[in-house]
């Protein structure tokens, strides 16, 4: 796709289009990654009146549906990657949803953190136009704070690395569901291990999904606050 071209597409009822600040091949991107066991996951399983904490937003698809359920007063969004940030902000504008797509990635402190991009076999590392450079740094969030200020009754968190290590350091009160799309052959089999064994201690798997062949999983856990 030449830059300066454009496509416009409806995915469950929100719009996508290429011309942004970057370049995403939109529809490849949509049939390749299981954006929509997401969505799906999403619409099962999210209430009105939930509050949501949303990192990786991606292309910005999950963050305008997640904003149609519970209102842009109702989400917290995060996307660490760069780039990105700018399609998802676009994204937002294209469904006039009135949206803070905040870039940021998840960690257990603020200040910056390294940034790796994923390997070119993956979709976002293969979609993106340009490279960034070694070294680079994106800002790091204190996922424990957002959570004591925010008190989110959702999590949805995408799982590619350094957050299966994550995940078991974090206090969550008030979390009744987490949605995660979960790559598991970036983190070894003791990491992968440690992160199921906090999260089933807590909550029940409610859905499963598997794409591909096999290493990208959406899950769907929730647990009874009353």
């Amino acid at each position: 796709m030449q830059a300066g071209s454009a496509v416009t597409i409806d995915f469950y009822g929100m719009k996508l289009s290429t011309r942004s600040p970057m370049q995403i091949n939109a529809p490849v991107t949509l049939g390749s990654c299981g954006e929509s066991e997401e969505v799906r996951l999403c619409l099962d399983y999210l209430r009105c009146d939930d509050k949501v904490l949303l990192a990786g937003c991606g292309m910005g698809s999950l963050a305008c549906w997640c904003a149609s359920i519970v209102g842009p007063e109702g989400l917290i969004c995060y996307e660490a990657q760069p780039a990105l940030v700018e399609y998802a902000r676009w994204a937002v504008k294209v469904n006039e949803q009135q949206l803070d797509v905040r870039q940021g990635a998840l960690t257990l402190e603020d200040g910056p953190v390294p940034f790796t991009t994923l390997p070119t076999r993956t979709w976002a590392g293969s979609g993106l136009v340009g490279a960034y450079p070694d070294g680079a740094t994106v800002p790091g969030v204190d996922t424990n704070r957002i959570l004591r200020e925010e008190e989110p009754s959702v999590l949805v968190l995408d799982i590619e690395g350094a957050e299966f290590g994550l995940i078991p350091e974090l206090v969550m009160p008030t979390v009744r569901l987490i949605i995660l799309e979960i790559h598991s052959n970036y983190a070894t089999q003791p990491e992968q291990e440690r992160m199921w064994g906090y999260l089933t201690d807590r909550f029940r798997v409610a859905k499963v999904f598997h794409f591909g062949d096999g290493v990208k999983q959406f899950v769907a856990l929730e647990r009874d606050l009353s």
